[in-house]
């Protein structure tokens, strides 16, 4: 084998590992962007989202008071309010999950997870983490009443 050969394929390989390496890090660049783009407007949305997130907590305290919410707790330490995407983060392309789960004590807890994953991060019910798509999306599971048609 003439040495020269071999020269020219690892002059190749640099090449093409170089040209890889500049496609993911333009990719990554536009990824970037899009993300501060998107937290940019989901804090131009806060105000926004504050009064979602205040309707929903209405919508609780409410719910909590009701000879139903007695019944349920009854039987059962917590249920899964609201299964969707993620919340707290930028939707993903597939297989990301969350639900959002009332205790026996009225309180709202945030798990979420990446396809068979067991749960992977919660979070206290904060309007401030989650996205205007998410805590609307909630909104609108409650105010049209669908909300008790998944509860068990």
């Amino acid at each position: 084998m003439n040495i020269e050969i071999l020269r020219e394929k690892i002059w190749k390989y640099k090449e093409e590992n170089e040209a890889k390496l500049m496609k993911e890090r333009e990719e990554n660049k536009r990824i970037e962007e899009e993300e501060k783009k998107f937290w940019e407007n989901e804090r131009k949305l806060a105000k926004k989202k504050k009064i979602i997130y205040r309707e929903i907590l209405l919508w609780v305290d409410e719910f909590v008071k009701t000879g139903e919410f007695k019944d349920l707790f009854s039987i059962m330490d917590e249920i899964v309010l609201f299964r969707s995407n993620w919340g707290h983060k930028r939707e993903s392309d597939g297989g990301c999950w969350s639900d959002l789960i009332l205790d026996k004590k009225g309180r709202l807890r945030y798990e979420s997870g990446y396809k068979w994953m067991p749960h992977r991060e919660k979070i206290g019910f904060n309007y401030e983490v989650f996205t205007f798509k998410y805590l609307m999306g909630l909104y609108e599971f409650i105010r049209s009443g669908r909300v008790y048609g998944e509860i068990l």
